[in-house]
């Protein structure tokens, strides 16, 4: 599913469509381009489920934890293998919401060898829009 976004508040067409296709909670791995909009989409996202919460980057904390099961990790500054190798990637288990930024074929592969499924949500900039491109 594609979704073209030209401002930050369309963001909750994508958030709806997670909430609704995935009650639940789901590991999402976002990919793009440094400043595509992974953070801005997870920020929206945070607001919708948890109204009251405060959301940020996690890029130099890795990963913060929101109420109303959200998790939003970063790997942008450590990798896979480090995120991997300091027990944070065991956080996955928890029942929720997982954003993961800048999760790699490392990350793909320790999620298929524990049998967990996850989405990809591929952010691509197209001049005046950014285009989300959900693949489950």
């Amino acid at each position: 599913m594609k979704f073209e976004i030209k401002t930050p508040s369309e963001l909750k067409k994508i958030s709806n469509y997670i909430l609704e296709k995935f009650p639940n909670g789901m590991v999402i791995l976002l990919k793009g381009n440094l400043g595509a909009g992974k953070s801005t989409f997870v920020k929206n996202f945070v607001k919708i489920k948890a109204p009251q919460a405060t959301s940020s980057s996690p890029t130099f904390s890795i990963l913060h934890e929101y109420e109303n099961e959200i998790f939003h990790y970063d790997l942008y500054r450590i990798g896979s293998e480090e995120f991997i190798n300091r027990g944070l990637a065991e956080t996955i288990e928890k029942k929720g919401w997982h954003f993961i930024e800048w999760a790699d074929e490392k990350i793909e592969k320790l999620l298929s060898s524990w049998g967990i499924e996850w989405v990809t949500i591929s952010i691509t900039q197209e001049n005046e829009k950014r285009v989300f491109d959900v693949k489950t």
